[in-house]
């Protein structure tokens, strides 16, 4: 009767545990919801978590989110550059994050100059040093991902100094790259001419191209870094052509008024496969192999004396590991920073250096990147009135990887396709390669004795010299004068081998891989020679506060190149490889290149900044550009108007088509308009015609 009594009151306490679980689950609630800035934009990537616990999510490109909480739970949003708001979670929320009030004082970064965040117009989000270095990695790029509003960053390959990574701003295309004033982004323009029967031609959106190429970015150490702007809708259109998906600004660092201070950081990284390999017992496999063979009423695959010699450990049999053989656990990559910073009222100084490796998840030597960088900023006070500053920068990396163009893209399909029965080398000669599978041995393809290499050698050296003028009998005006020298030095270089691949057993020839032995070899220099001057103007009166800009610049790019390919034949007559040089190979088969380009452009720059008691702004800019693209030295100009005031909402972007006037001059107009009325007139506006 006890027994019974107690096992009542056990089943009871179980039935009352489980109840009373399915009760607390029976309380959370799904929340959805929106969060936005006070512009109603969406805030890509913002933080929603529950308050106190690990439980959370991010919001996605519409700025939307969803969550699984308990009934009265609080959740907090975050966002880089946002107040942090703490709400209790309700089934449907819209969420406005304001922007952080200690930050409406601090200097912006914008085209050709700084504002204070609180009179800004247009849509620029700007992230400190201290954000960029929360994410240690060797690339600037990287160190953006989610960091700023509407950049989207896909990585592409995880390949060692490859950087295939694709930016995207606002859905538009891969913005331009400005770095301490001056583009460093190669932007190349092409138009697609259409006829529309006897008509005037004009020009197909869908045939306008633009490239911009990132690799200044991808190359920067992102510990040289100050701030990083991005400028959106119509503030880039002060940059002009190849600015139209927007621009990334780039300060790198200073020097500061205090005493030298050295600063000194190491990180060691561990990366891995994706897709780590646990598989059968290669006797368990044999075995269900058969097994599935006889569902299947088809003849085994493996004798029943193979899998027994492997499960006695007969040394005449083999077991190979292609995947083990090929993968590492697990890479190491280093990287290493070193910089100098002080200065005092007349000299400042900021000088760093930089070393980065980075390995592949691969078993071969020459898979790899390594950078070296070096960066110095000095600033000098000549006279009262008179200052200048001067930087320069240069980077050398190496990038490695195996002499094969399918590598990257077949080997893991060589992996899997591998016979595991046949070993690396024939039994008693490692000097050779095993023929594993159709004239194929995935160990080989990373020897670079054996295979060959591919290899991008990159010399990089940037210099920019600024003078500022302050003027004393007026006060508020300056001028500047910029002049930027670059220089880049490209070698690409790559040889495929054609070798042999042996017998397992006998050690005897059985076939080539690749058809033939070939070498080539790729230089390529550019050279850009960039001069502006501005004059500025800034000034309070009462309530109204004035400041303007004019500038002038000039840019001369010089982009040479040369090549040559060498073959060596695929018979024993012709086969005359002994070194990498060009000047080898067979004459008949052998093909050179080289190309020079020379293009100019200049423009004039211009903006206006109006202030009135902090709450009513109006921003107009222009630029007015002459390019080497058209006929004649200024025959054919490409304007760029924008203007803006403050509290835009909700704008939109409509695009007209391009077409041309009767004097076939090309003619584009791009308009934003808000939508909404407050009061005062919430319009911004960009034009280029």
């Amino acid at each position: 009767m006890r027994k019974s009594n107690m096992l009542r009151r056990v089943t009871a306490a179980v039935l009352g545990l489980l109840l009373g679980a399915s009760a607390l689950l029976a309380q959370n609630i799904k929340v959805t919801g929106t969060v936005t800035d006070a512009q109603k934009e969406p805030i890509i990537g913002a933080s929603v978590m529950q308050k106190g616990t690990t439980v959370g999510t991010a919001t996605d490109l519409d700025g939307n989110f969803e969550l699984s909480v308990p009934e009265g739970a609080v959740l907090e949003f975050k966002s880089i550059g946002f107040e942090t708001r703490t709400l209790k979670a309700a089934p449907q929320m819209k969420v406005t994050l304001v922007e952080d009030s200690e930050m409406l004082n601090e200097t912006v970064v914008v085209g050709y100059g700084v504002q204070k965040r609180e009179s800004l117009t247009s849509s620029i989000s700007q992230i400190r040093s201290e954000d960029i270095a929360s994410t240690k990695s060797p690339d600037a790029v990287t160190a953006l991902q989610g960091k700023i509003p509407g950049l989207m960053i896909t990585q592409n390959t995880g390949k060692p100094g490859d950087f295939a990574n694709t930016i995207n701003l606002r859905g538009f295309g891969t913005p331009m790259v400005v770095v301490d004033g001056v583009v460093r982004s190669s932007t190349k323009t092409k138009r697609q001419m259409y006829f529309k029967g006897m008509e005037a031609w004009g020009f197909s959106e869908s045939g306008i191209t633009y490239d911009n190429d990132l690799s200044v970015l991808n190359e920067l150490n992102p510990e040289d870094i100050e701030s990083i702007s991005v400028l959106k809708d119509a503030s880039a259109t002060i940059y002009g052509l190849g600015a139209e998906n927007g621009v990334i600004l780039i300060t790198t660092k200073k020097g500061k008024i205090r005493k030298p201070s050295v600063n000194v950081s190491a990180m060691l990284n561990l990366s891995q496969p994706v897709t780590p390999r646990e598989v059968e017992s290669w006797t368990s496999f044999m075995k269900w192999e058969n097994a599935m063979s006889d569902v299947s009423q088809m003849g085994h695959r493996f004798s029943d004396e193979v899998i027994a010699a492997y499960e006695n450990g007969d040394p005449n049999y083999v077991y190979t590991d292609w995947y083990g053989s090929i993968y590492k656990k697990f890479a190491v990559n280093q990287q290493y920073n070193v910089s100098l910073t002080g200065g005092n009222e007349t000299v400042d100084y900021y000088i760093g250096g930089n070393f980065t490796n980075d390995n592949s998840v691969m078993r071969a030597s020459n898979y790899g990147y390594d950078r070296y960088s070096f960066n110095a900023n000095i600033g000098i006070h000549l006279t009262k009135d008179l200052s200048a500053r001067y930087s320069t920068s240069f980077r050398q990396s190496t990038n490695r990887s195996p002499g094969s163009y399918d590598a990257e893209f077949n080997l893991l399909y060589y992996v899997y396709s591998s016979n595991p029965m046949v070993g690396i080398h024939p039994k008693d000669n490692p000097s050779h390669y095993s023929n594993v599978e159709e004239q194929m041995n995935p160990a080989a393809i990373l020897d670079q004795d054996v295979s060959g290499y591919y290899r991008i050698d990159n010399k990089s050296f940037n210099n920019n010299l600024e003078l500022t003028y302050e003027v004393p009998f007026l006060k508020g005006l300056r001028f500047t004068a910029n002049g930027a020298f670059d220089f880049d030095r490209n070698k690409w270089s790559i040889l495929i081998k054609q070798y042999p691949l042996y017998n397992y057993e006998t050690d005897v020839v059985e076939g080539w891989f690749r058809e033939e032995t070939q070498y080539g070899e790729n230089w390529s220099d550019r050279r850009r020679l960039y001069g502006r001057a501005q004059a500025l103007y800034d000034h309070r009166f009462g309530a109204h506060n004035i400041s303007a800009m004019l500038g002038a610049e000039l840019t001369d790019l010089l982009t040479s190149s040369i090549g040559a390919d060498r073959f060596y034949g695929t018979d024993a007559d012709n086969w005359l490889y002994t070194h990498d040089t060009i000047d080898q190979g067979l004459k008949s088969r052998s093909s050179n290149k080289g190309t020079r380009s020379d293009s100019r452009s200049a423009g004039y720059i211009g903006r206006i900044n109006y202030n009135y008691a902090g709450k009513y702004l109006v921003e107009v800019m222009g630029r007015y550009d002459g390019s080497y693209w058209y006929k004649g030295a200024w025959e054919r100009i490409d304007n760029f108007f924008g203007c803006g005031t403050a509290e835009l909402r909700d704008f939109r972007v409509e695009r007209g088509s391009d077409w041309a006037d009767a004097d076939g001059r090309p003619v584009r107009y791009d308009v934003w308009t808000g939508a909404g009325w407050s009061d005062h007139l919430p319009i911004s506006c960009t034009v280029a015609f």
